[in-house]
């Protein structure tokens, strides 16, 4: 339902700043700015360093932590991007618990964390221990995808 102008009236001047916000995030960004699909991925909690794996609508790999990428730079095709995003829907990501912990794991165990993102949806689900086959299923090609080393967990 839309209601007129009058009845909100600061609503009139929130559109040209919302529209300059993203017009210097534009900017910011160098023009690139896309709706395509980002991921991040890491280690978390216990007692281990933390790393986290990022990967960005453009493709871009980043890594931050006690991590070290194969191949610095690396900047994934857009095919690759939406494989990666179909694995998520054939895994039923976005319907897995935000945590998962398996009851035999202690709390100074680390956990991995997936986060996956779109235009409409956001997703962040941290597993400690190995109990979880779709979360595994949405790990693995994301390392693999960013060349994480696959002795790092």
């Amino acid at each position: 339902m839309t209601h007129p102008p009058e009845l909100y009236p600061g609503a009139m001047r929130a559109v040209p700043v919302a529209a300059a916000f993203v017009v210097a995030l534009v900017l910011v960004d160098g023009g690139s700015a896309t709706s395509g699909p980002s991921f991040a991925f890491g280690r978390a909690g216990g007692n281990i360093e933390p790393y986290e794996v990022d990967i960005a609508p453009t493709g871009k790999v980043t890594a931050s932590g006690a991590i070290a990428l194969k191949t610095v730079g690396t900047r994934l095709p857009p095919s690759v991007l939406t494989h990666l995003l179909g694995v998520a829907s054939r895994q039923r990501f976005f319907a897995l618990p935000h945590r998962i912990v398996w009851a035999s794991s202690l709390p100074d165990f680390a956990g991995m964390f997936v986060k996956v993102s779109t235009a409409a949806r956001t997703r962040s689900v941290f597993v400690r221990g190995g109990c979880s086959a779709r979360f595994e299923a949405m790990l693995v090609p994301l390392e693999r995808a960013a060349g994480v080393p696959v002795a790092r967990r």
